[in-house]
Parts: C-alpha cells; structure tokens; sequence
C-alpha cells in the first residue's frame, strides 16, 4: 500500500555549548559562596554588611514580585502553586531600606524569622515531595538560610 516513506523534517541533536562558568549550578553556587564568604567575614569581626543584606532582599523581593505576577497576572499554568515564594518572599521590597539602617526597628527581626520560617516550610514542603525544585537552589537556599540566622543573631545582640 504505502510505496514510498520520506522524512520531512528530520531533527538533529544539537551539541551543548554551554560551559561550565556559564552553567545555572555554577552562577548560584559562585552567588552562594559570596553570601557564605561575606557571612563568615562579618561573624568573625562581628559587624553585618548591609549592601550585601540590601541586596539580598532587593533580589529576593524581584524575583518574588515576578513570580508573583507569573502566577496571578498571567495563564501560564505552569507557575501556578510555585512554593518558590517561600525564598523569594516579594515583601522583602519593602524591608529594603529598614535593613540598610545601622540599627533597624524591631518589627525587622520578627520579618526575618518569618524568612527563616518559610526556608523551614520550602525544606518540608521539598522533603515530603509537596513540591520538588531544582537541585541548582540547593546551595542558595543553604547560603540564604545561614545569611538570615546570621542576621538574626546579629541583631538580637544589640
């Protein structure tokens, strides 16, 4: 019955060329290590970098504000019920300039153990299999926990 077959668009595996420094695990890692290094530094002379605090939440918040509109501005249905909010809390644009003060007020502390709170909540929510996220966070989730608790500390000091 069928005389002849061609193929008409034959699909040819393309080589990666992405390297090592321009991989994901790569950047987050190096992101990550400068979060730890400058962490570290800051405990041993005992002060708190606050660009590096300032940062963080503005990167934090961004990328909340983002996923965010992802979910509830869009149809994109893979966005909806992205647990990534858990890390990347879009309030943390608001806490900006309170954590770049030498001494913040109090409400600041009880802002960052709720941010301690829902890396908690991500952990579980990652362990019982709720959600699962790629393995590339894992070293800026690690960095941004120690980063809070650090800064927690920190101020609960003075």
């Amino acid at each position: 019955m069928i005389k002849k077959t061609s193929i008409l668009n034959k699909k040819t595996a393309k080589e990666k060329s992405e390297t090592l420094l321009m991989s994901p695990f790569f950047i987050i890692s190096l992101l990550a290590f400068i979060i730890l290094g400058v962490t570290f530094k800051d405990y041993q002379n005992n002060s708190r970098s606050r660009w590096m605090d300032c940062g963080l939440y503005a990167l934090t918040g961004i990328i909340g504000v983002f996923l965010l509109l992802l979910w509830f501005a869009t149809d994109h249905f893979a966005t909806q019920n992205n647990y990534n909010l858990l890390w990347a809390v879009p309030l943390s644009l608001f806490f900006v300039i309170e954590i770049a003060k030498r001494n913040p007020k109090y409400w600041l502390k009880k802002y960052i153990m709720f941010q301690i709170l829902m890396l908690l909540l991500l952990s579980i929510h990652w362990i019982t299999g709720v959600q699962s996220y790629p393995v590339v966070l894992l070293p800026l989730l690690i960095a941004l926990s120690i980063r809070y608790i650090f800064i927690f500390k920190f101020l609960n000091k003075k």
